[in-house]
């Protein structure tokens, strides 16, 4: 055979390995798709998976259009040998980005916002911060480990891929590729605008990239779709000092004698107050941290955060308040742009440190106000979250799981560590309670020193399930359980001694404390998206959402009365379907049940539908 037979042969048979490549990339993509939806017991149907094979036909074809690209210019400055080397590389590196699906993220302790972008992918590994970790490490290495057994695969197959070629020199026609890259091109046009709300939406390879580059998403429809209608020009006739506390997975049920005691005897004594039946926003740390900062129910979170900046935060910084926020969670950065000063401690080892640092932080900035200014701090408690966080002088509860046990090693294996991981996490209310307590002394006592007052309001982003309702840890899930959804409130300073506080909610918190602080001149009835002032009224009704909305089957809470309602929102279809009642299966519902439901979620849509109407109104 002379050379350029030989050239011809070698290029055909690299033609061919692509190819193959690209239908195990189709595969690959169209698997983790699926396997992502069935992780969230989402099926198909028959649309979406069509839908899911054209787009995962042009994910492959723009793999196989780099990869060609990448041959092209390899070849002009590289051996044969080295050019294979490099597109085995490639193909290796989109082969372990579609392999590492969220479940699988989840077991080696990778927290990320998309599973299949790389911004997303690199943003939750931290190595430096982890390398201490022994856990982290090894999570690293088996992602070194299936990236190199993936590398050293494609290498092989195209070794043998050449000996085949040689025998029976395969020929593949470019018009197949060419056939794809039409078909992503009415991918890229048709998926944001059709299925950009679809759940499944999301498990497609890199379709966030995606849909922040297409012409109409729902990315940036929302940012049209926007809440109008809020307090503006608000004068303050009080300007006490204020702090807000947010404490990462506290529940409802923790505020006792026996593991907070120093807070429940502030309430005991009457220096605080508390509420009877308290909810975050939500499940989630951003949606509770949502409700907290913005007033605003968590439905409204992809329509603000991005984009507005809370109105409560504006009116504090219009009445000469400074305003300072320090995290030792990671919450959205967006968050940061309502604060004068913001301070982030998520990264200091160990993570009970973090929070004493985070209250230190709170007091020197206090310490180093300007007399003319009043203060507003907000901070942001992580010891609680897991793997439950406290210094070894506080292993009051014992037995105990290990500080670095695999919180994602599946909730039936870990239940048998139960106990013990329960007493982690009792261990480390402990902790905050003291923490909590000494910082309010010493922030009283400045407050004192200057002749002035402050007050305090201490809340949870989310509560922490430990198989309370079934085989159930922690709270990431939508189930919307009351150990998830509720959390504790305690007041300090604020004048509500005459209430008996019940049905609240952190987006209460706010239009509580500018109704004190204006003496009732804010008319909150005005502002149909913003919840009323508990000093006003005695509430009756509050909710609590999932974070899918405006995804469809969004589920949701309501707390009416002595009755809990759980269901889920179709908002495409403008529907929301009831599921329970106080965490039973329907069985039967008698009419005023089915009355206030109705009358509730008819109102839920309604406003989100106004939203819409005036940001599609000319």
């Amino acid at each position: 055979m002379n050379e350029q037979a030989a050239q011809e042969q070698r290029a055909g048979h690299d033609r061919f390995w692509l190819r193959l490549n690209w239908f195990i990339v189709f595969v690959g993509a169209y698997g983790s798709t699926v396997n992502y939806c069935s992780l969230y017991g989402l099926q198909l149907a028959p649309k979406e998976h069509l839908v899911t094979m054209i787009y995962c036909s042009g994910f492959a074809s723009v793999f196989y259009l780099v990869t060609t690209l990448c041959r092209w210019g390899a070849l002009r400055h590289a051996s044969l040998k080295q050019t294979r080397l490099l597109l085995s590389f490639i193909c290796a590196f989109i082969l372990t980005l579609l392999a590492v699906n969220q479940m699988v993220l989840n077991l080696l302790g990778v927290t990320i916002d998309d599973p299949f972008t790389l911004t997303g992918l690199f943003s939750g590994v931290d190595f430096l911060a982890k390398w201490s970790n022994a856990v982290s490490v090894r999570n690293y290495f088996y992602g070194v480990l299936l990236f190199g057994l993936l590398w050293g695969g494609q290498y092989l197959l195209n070794s043998v891929l050449q000996r085949e070629a040689e025998k029976q020199e395969k020929r593949v026609s470019s018009k197949v590729g060419l056939f794809f890259l039409c078909l992503l091109a009415l991918a890229f046009f048709l998926i944001p605008k059709q299925y950009a709300t679809k759940f499944f939406f999301r498990a497609l390879p890199f379709a966030q990239l995606l849909e922040s580059m297409a012409p109409s998403t729902t990315t940036r429809y929302l940012k049209k779709v926007q809440v109008k209608e809020e307090p503006e020009g608000i004068v303050l006739k009080k300007t006490p000092h204020l702090v807000f506390l947010l404490v990462e997975s506290w529940r409802y049920d923790t505020v006792t004698p026996e593991l907070m005691p120093k807070l429940h005897g502030l309430i005991a004594q009457g220096a605080c107050y508390d509420s009877q039946m308290h909810v975050s926003g939500s499940h989630v740390t951003n949606l509770g941290a949502f409700t907290t900062l913005y007033a605003m129910d968590s439905l409204y979170y992809f329509t603000q955060v991005k984009n507005k900046k809370s109105w409560a935060l504006k009116a504090l910084q219009e009445n000469n308040y400074e305003t300072i926020g320090v995290i030792n969670s990671v919450i959205n950065s967006s968050f940061r742009r309502n604060f004068d000063a913001f301070y982030n401690f998520t990264k200091h080892q160990p993570f009970w440190q973090g929070d004493r640092d985070v209250l230190k932080q709170l007091e020197t900035s206090f310490a180093g106000l300007s007399e003319s200014k009043s203060f507003f701090g907000f901070g942001f408690l992580f010891s609680n979250h897991h793997n439950y966080y406290y210094p070894k002088k506080f292993e009051v509860f014992t037995p105990v799981s290990a500080e670095d046990y695999d919180h994602f090693a599946g909730d039936d294996k870990l239940e048998k560590h139960k106990e013990k991981i329960f007493n982690r996490y009792k261990n480390s209310l402990l902790y905050s309670d003291e923490l909590i307590a000494n910082f309010m002394v010493s922030m009283r006592a400045h407050a004192q020193a200057r002749n002035e007052e402050i007050a305090f309001v201490i809340t949870g982003d989310h509560g922490e399930e430990f198989w309370d309702t079934g085989p159930f840890l922690g709270h990431g899930a939508s189930t919307m359980v009351d150990h998830r959804v509720r959390v504790p409130l305690v007041t300090c300073g604020i004048p509500i001694e005459n209430k008996r506080l019940t049905h609240t909610s952190n987006a209460m918190i706010w239009p509580t404390v500018m109704d004190w602080l204006s003496e009732g001149a804010i008319d909150f009835r005005r502002y149909p998206q913003i919840p009323s002032s508990f000093l006003q009224e005695s509430p009756n009704t509050v909710a609590s959402y999932s974070l899918r909305y405006p995804r469809n089957a969004s589920m949701f809470a309501v707390y009416h009365g002595d009755k809990k309602f759980s269901g889920k929102l179709f908002y495409q279809q403008k529907r929301a379907e009831l599921l329970k009642i106080n965490d039973n299966d329907l069985t039967t519902i008698i009419p005023e049940e089915q009355l206030f439901w109705n009358k509730f979620s008819n109102e839920m849509i309604q406003n989100l539908m106004e939203l819409e109407r005036d940001a599609l109104a000319p």
